[in-house]
């Protein structure tokens, strides 16, 4: 573990406000002193003779230590005032990463998908929220792949992106259908959308449970580069398991042929049931946690942290010792009243 001070090139500037700081202490501290004087004005006979006297000597070493004190402290605050500011680090190696798995939600943006994108999108949602330890990326597809969030264990990002795509897919977004419709001639295209989906899994050489959940309705427009059944032996290869969730209006040959396209991986078909997510969502989550989580293995991740301890320490102890240091009176002995007689019973004139 290293540890680094005065690497700021802005520490010196804490120096002269902390020595200002400092010295306004200490000439508040003096001028209370010299306000509590007596007024007395001495001679230099006077003045040699009182320096004479044991007391004064007792209070003028007692001035002068209680003076050295507090320059001592003023100093030990200015010197922790700059180890703070100068903000010393140490380096950190990242703890690490518990076991997961590799989640990407892969999602149809085309129109056919209006009408039940709200609840595709909720059971969606339901499902990212379930996955706390696991990395997951989104995917928007519709005749071309846009990839809205790599994979990533950033889990309050993901949901926060999730949310704006869910929100720019309801609302009909221009720009979002500019980025994903491609030339126009080609819609909806699962197969390629599905390929696309398992080429965003890094790490390839480790095993790992890797899932694509994708939310489509199986409503292709054009000619794909890969069909559906091409794409599922794609993520065959890779051992992906692909999860679809799809409307409850999905039936026919594009249910079947979307069914057929997620067993073929491991994984299963949910349909929405007359409007409800939590049933979908919950078999989703269910099957993804049959999957094995394995710690991805990666060189560790070193990184700067700050380590203010010391100089917070320094700060913090020359700021009491002045604080004290000031409250302190030089003087000792019974206090004196007001009118500068000693306190105490006097003899009153004319009485024996």
């Amino acid at each position: 573990m290293a540890l680094t001070a005065l690497d700021d090139p802005r520490w010196p500037l804490a120096l002269p406000v902390v020595g200002l700081l400092a010295l306004s202490v200490l000439l508040l501290g003096a001028r209370r002193v010299r306000d509590r004087g007596d007024g007395l004005l001495l001679g230099p006979v006077a003045a040699a003779r009182v320096r004479a006297l044991p007391p004064f000597r007792r209070l003028r070493r007692r001035r002068l230590l209680l003076t050295g004190v507090r320059v001592v402290a003023a100093l030990t605050l200015l010197v922790g005032a700059a180890l703070v500011l100068s903000r010393p680090t140490r380096t950190q190696t990242a703890a690490a990463d518990p076991p997961s798995r590799d989640v990407v939600v892969c999602l149809d943006g085309s129109g056919s998908m209006d009408s039940s994108a709200a609840a595709v999108l909720r059971a969606v949602s339901a499902v990212v929220d379930e996955q706390r330890d696991d990395r997951v990326a989104i995917v928007l597809f519709d005749g071309a792949p846009l990839t809205v969030m790599p994979l990533s264990d950033d889990h309050a990002a993901v949901r926060a992106r999730l949310r704006t795509v869910a929100d720019a897919v309801v609302d009909g977004d221009p720009a979002l259908d500019f980025a994903t419709q491609g030339d126009g001639r080609r819609l909806s295209q699962v197969g390629d959308g599905l390929v696309s989906c398992v080429q965003r899994f890094d790490a390839l050489d480790q095993r790992r449970g890797r899932t694509v959940v994708l939310a489509t309705d199986n409503d292709p427009l054009g000619p794909p580069l890969y069909d559906l059944s091409e794409a599922a032996a794609y993520a065959v290869a890779r051992d992906v398991v692909v999860h679809a969730v799809g409307p409850d209006a999905l039936t026919g040959p594009r249910r079947s042929a979307l069914e057929r396209a997620a067993r073929r991986t491991g994984g299963t078909l949910s349909l929405l049931d007359a409007g409800s997510t939590s049933d979908a969502a919950d078999a989703v989550v269910a099957a993804i946690a049959r999957q094995e989580a394995r710690r991805l293995e990666r060189p560790p991740r070193p990184r700067r942290v700050d380590a203010p301890g010391a100089g917070a320490l320094v700060l913090g102890a020359g700021a009491l010792a002045l604080a004290l240091a000031c409250a302190v009176r030089p003087t000792a002995g019974r206090p004196r009243p007001a009118d500068g007689w000693p306190s105490g019973p006097r003899r009153r004139r004319g009485v024996r």
